[in-house]
């Protein structure tokens, strides 16, 4: 990645002006991106980023900041990526940019389940592009809120906002994106039992991209198509749809198409009573699971290791501006420019450590966890019905899964809040318009479980310096942990209100529950980093140890403390506190 990244600066070095340089750059880290190359496309923006601001090429230095905003986002860094997206929302003037970057933020939020905040930057988006008529993104926008609203399970908004896509796309002469908006649009006539409407939609996908020529494309919906007429009881037709869908899976070595369309296969021809090619496509489900699984670990591993290598570029550039800084100065700073220099160096072998520390727990848990899944689901692979040994396999692979995603984020979150360059993006937030704008989430997920849900405001207003996104991780992890261990038919309460210690004003906020406590044993190590004082929740839900450890780190980055109350089976309160302005 160093020598393509370094063949590009030479390159760049010949031309004429910074214009022309930091043009070129941008060029080169939209194809590195394209080519799913990460960090060469990092590389080559930031330098670029580094010029324009050097020599105030605002236009360009907006590009940069955007083409970065995408690419943390791909890094699933979503706080820097949020970061660069403000920062071209407040300067930016142009509407493409400006709607990309409340484009840009809203998708990061959705990632985040922040749905509420999401919905509002891409509406955002959308209104300005409707009143610039930027047509070709216009159904962009729609798709993706209708996408927002389809995760909520709000059907008919999803749908108003599809038909609004639907529209845009026909009236810019836009095929290839309509033809996957009338696959959306079945696929929620789908999920709603609307099964005719489904199918009409998923004939008109199919034959616009027949129309286009987009062979690959043509997959999902035949397959979708085949699945409603397996359960319309139409063996036949459903057999005809999806074998051409394998087909097309296989030509494109699409492992995940194949896994899906193989399981439905094996199904099918086992309802035919044709054990031996119902045989043949089950073996080759379980081969492409075990192939799925591989490629998320190694995919995950890669996403760290470029996550660690733009670490170090940002370290060494942080280097080379304070090397040129020096010099510029008198000689008498030259020693002390060295110590400093030594002292980053310093902590760049530190960072490789920590690195590397981290790889091999995340390595060693997942090849663990995926070890454990792959015998279950070849076990699968000879089983000719789903009896009740099936259904238990099954769920004992969804535990490992699941198991292994907690435990590999909540690694990446504890190394990242601990490390010494980790800062809060503070700004000035009113503590109870924060936690009224959570509350909807909050009880939304309450709901599901049949836990009840309070919100008490006993202070009014109360304002603090605040990192709204590490804010939001704090009152997630407590909601999370309190809805993990109260049984359905239980309580959940959230109280803030204002104290006053002294000459400090605080805001404090109690999430308390009914649920089954904390043995007095556990609770001097509940708050310790991969504590032993972890148990699964009333309906067997996984805990990794971690979550409170970062509860209290971030707090304790506020400049605040936290505490907890409880009895077993008499549920546990969890108080914290952080400074308000004055």
């Amino acid at each position: 990645m160093a020598d393509k990244t370094n063949i590009v600066f030479s390159e760049a070095d010949v031309l004429s002006t910074d214009r022309e340089k930091a043009t070129y750059l941008l060029e080169k880290a939209k194809e590195f991106f394209e080519a799913s190359e990460t960090v060469p496309s990092f590389n080559c923006a930031l330098t670029a980023l580094e010029i324009c601001e050097k020599n105030s090429i605002e236009d360009l230095k907006n590009r940069a900041f955007l083409r970065l905003g995408f690419l943390c986002f791909h890094m699933s860094d979503f706080d820097k990526a949020i970061e660069y997206f403000q920062k071209v929302a407040s300067s930016e003037t142009d509407p493409d940019r400006l709607t990309s970057s409340y484009e840009g933020m809203g998708v990061v939020f959705a990632k985040m389940n922040l749905t509420e905040k999401a919905l509002f930057y891409m509406k955002k988006s959308l209104e300005i592009r409707e009143k610039e008529g930027l047509q070709k993104f216009i159904q962009q926008s729609c798709n993706n809120i209708a996408n927002v609203y389809r995760r909520l399970g709000d059907f008919a908004k999803s749908l108003e906002y599809l038909e609004r896509a639907k529209k845009a796309a026909e009236s810019a002469g836009n095929k290839r994106p309509l033809s996957f908006i009338l696959n959306n649009i079945g696929e929620v006539y789908r999920e709603t039992g609307a099964l005719e409407e489904a199918l009409s939609y998923y004939e008109k996908a199919i034959a616009l991209k027949r129309e286009i020529g987009d062979r690959n494309g043509e997959a999902p919906p035949l397959f979708n198509f085949g699945l409603i007429m397996k359960e319309k009881g139409d063996t036949e037709k459903s057999l005809e749809y999806v074998r051409e869908a394998f087909e097309i899976y296989f030509s494109t070595d699409n492992n995940l198409g194949q896994m899906n369309a193989a399981k439905t296969l094996s199904e099918l021809y086992e309802e035919k009573e044709e054990y031996q090619k119902a045989l043949y496509f089950s073996r080759i489900y379980a081969e492409k699971m075990d192939v799925i699984f591989n490629e998320e670990k190694t995919s995950r591993i890669a996403e760290m290791d470029a996550r660690f290598e733009v670490k170090l570029r940002e370290r060494e550039t942080e280097i080379y501006r304070m090397k040129n800084e020096e010099l510029a100065g008198a000689n008498m700073m030259i020693e002390k420019q060295n110590a400093e220099l030594a002292e980053k160096n310093e902590e760049l072998t530190e960072l490789n450590k920590s690195k590397d520390a981290i790889m091999r727990v995340v390595s060693h848990d997942l090849k663990g966890t995926i070890g454990s899944i792959i015998p279950l689901s070849q076990m699968l692979a000879h089983l000719q019905n789903l009896n009740a040994e099936a259904e238990e396999t099954l769920e004992v692979i969804k535990h490992y899964v699941q198991r292994a995603l907690v435990l590999v984020e909540d690694i990446l979150e504890i190394n990242k809040i601990e490390s010494e360059d980790f800062r809060l993006e503070l700004a000035e937030m009113n503590i109870a318009d924060l936690i009224s704008e959570f509350a909807g989430d909050f009880r939304r997920l309450s709901g599901k479980k049949g836990v009840n849900f309070e919100l008490s405001n006993e202070g009014g207003n109360c304002i603090c310096m605040v990192d709204f996104n590490r804010f939001w991780q704090i009152m997630q992890n407590l909601f999370s942990n309190a809805l993990k261990f109260t049984p359905r038919g239980g309580r959940i309460s959230i109280t803030h209100k204002r104290e006053l210690s002294g000459d400090i004003l605080y805001a404090v906020v109690s999430v308390e529950d009914s649920g089954i406590g904390i043995p007095e044993e556990m609770k001097p190590k509940i708050f310790d980093k991969f504590t032993e004082a972890k148990r699964e929740g009333t309906e067997g839900e996984q805990t990794t140890g971690l979550g409170l450890s970062i509860v209290k780190r971030l707090i304790e980055l506020h400049g605040g403390e936290i505490g907890v109350f409880s009895k077993t089976n008499e549920g546990s309160v969890f108080t914290f506190r952080i400074p308000a302005c004055p």
